[in-house]
């Protein structure tokens, strides 16, 4: 069972991180949705947000599962702000882009798809 200062903690990093990626998609938004989650994923792994994302990810695989649902929405509410999708599509690639983020942050990127075959999967699940 997660720890309740873990899950606080959790939430505070996920709180966080809404904000930062609120203005990231804001900033991006000129992108077409598939290319800007693509983008999006990038950055969460080597630019301004992987900070962010590290300290989410190093934390004990029960707390993240309990909170990953929690990021994945504050994540569709940040998109919704600056592109009208419905959040039954938008919630599996962002489900789908946590996943890579941790097979990323785990030293799996070998496994990961090329940037061109992301945008492929994503832009078939948002369509």
């Amino acid at each position: 069972m997660c720890a309740p200062v873990c899950m606080k903690r959790l939430e505070q990093y996920a709180l966080n991180l809404e904000k930062l990626s609120s203005a990231w998609f804001e900033a991006h938004k000129h992108n077409a949705l598939s290319a800007m989650l693509v983008l999006y994923l990038k950055e969460a792994q080597s630019g301004d947000l992987k900070k962010n994302y590290a300290c989410l990810l190093d934390d004990s695989l029960e707390c993240l599962i309990s909170v990953l649902p929690l990021v994945a929405s504050n994540l569709a509410n940040s998109i919704m702000c600056v592109r009208q999708v419905p959040q039954y599509r938008l919630r599996p690639a962002l489900s789908l882009i946590m996943y890579w983020l941790i097979q990323a942050h785990t030293g799996k990127k070998d496994n990961l798809p090329e940037t061109h075959e992301m945008l492929d999967i994503i832009d078939n699940i948002l369509t």
